[in-house]
């Protein structure tokens, strides 16, 4: 993974890491599936769990699992809006989720409710495991 201090992002192409949609799909679909319940899981702590996911798969496996590019803010690391809210737009679009905006300690919390199921062929064993370590962790 490149940092370029300019754009503040951190460039996957150019190490020819693909942004993988579906991955991504079955991976929100996935995170979704066990801890969704959870009062504290809003979009922010969506977004942290998936820059680990991938800086944890990518440290093990020399690539990433969603091929997604991140952009470094204040609070830490998002996903790049151009190719998550296209994933989200069509997600939502197929009925695979919906979200909503609730009140959590005072603040407004952007919550994501799965209406499906992620495609368990979609997600190797060593993904599953990476992805479960890091819910576990945080």
């Amino acid at each position: 993974m490149l940092y370029d201090k300019k754009s503040h992002e951190i460039d996957l192409v150019e190490n020819n890491f693909k942004f993988d949609p579906a991955k991504l799909r079955n991976t929100l679909l996935y995170i979704l599936e066990k801890c969704g319940g959870k009062p504290n899981l809003g979009e922010t702590v969506l977004y942290k769990l998936l820059y680990f996911i991938d800086f944890d798969y990518f440290e093990m496996n020399g690539r990433p699992i969603t091929g997604l590019n991140y952009v470094n803010r204040q609070f830490g690391p998002v996903p790049a809006i151009k190719e998550y809210s296209g994933v989200i737009e069509e997600m939502q679009s197929a009925s695979q989720l919906i979200i909503f905006v609730q009140e959590y300690y005072s603040l407004k919390q952007k919550r994501y409710v799965a209406l499906t199921n992620y495609e368990e062929e979609s997600l190797s064993i060593k993904e599953i495991k990476i992805i479960d370590s890091v819910i576990n962790r945080l």
